[in-house]
């Protein structure tokens, strides 16, 4: 139900290597997909045409969430709170680097969350885009494809 709330008003195929073939929710988001998908979901791919992906992570703001010098590394779940706390104010037009969340979460494994991803984390959590696992974030775990569609249909 998740894929189809997305896909039914964005195009993936091309963003997910080998998605037109099999989804694979099971498969770790990678830098350069989570770029396309920034990009795609703000209608910003006009913006960045024929822009390297560093270039890209640059024009778009998010060189302190993404590591552009690795486009095939794996986004962490960390690292995605960043970004989807970024995607959902720029969907809903609240502007800025960042919104807060508006109530603390217990989370068992804080202390190993980046001091600079606790807020995005945070609102994610509350907004229920991403899930603690037995009361664990794990944030240097890599995001699924699965765990990414999941919150774009919570957020959407």
């Amino acid at each position: 139900a998740a894929l189809e709330k997305v896909t039914s008003r964005y195009e993936l195929a091309d963003i997910f290597s080998g998605m037109e073939r099999d989804y694979r929710p099971d498969l770790p988001v990678l830098n350069r997909e989570a770029v396309r998908l920034y990009e795609r979901l703000l209608g910003l791919e006009g913006d960045t045409f024929g822009m390297s992906l560093a270039q890209k992570t640059a024009a778009l703001g998010l060189a302190d969430i993404l590591r552009p010098a690795s486009p095939g590394a794996q986004l962490t779940r960390e690292r995605a709170a960043a970004l989807l706390a970024r995607l959902y104010a720029g969907l809903n037009g609240l502007g800025g680097e960042s919104v807060a969340a508006s109530k603390k979460t217990a989370v068992g494994d804080e202390a190993a969350i980046d001091g600079a991803f606790r807020e995005a984390v945070g609102l994610c959590l509350e907004k229920g885009f991403l899930k603690l696992a037995g009361g664990r974030f794990e944030p240097a775990r890599a995001l699924t494809r699965g765990e990414l569609i999941a919150a774009l249909a919570q957020m959407l």
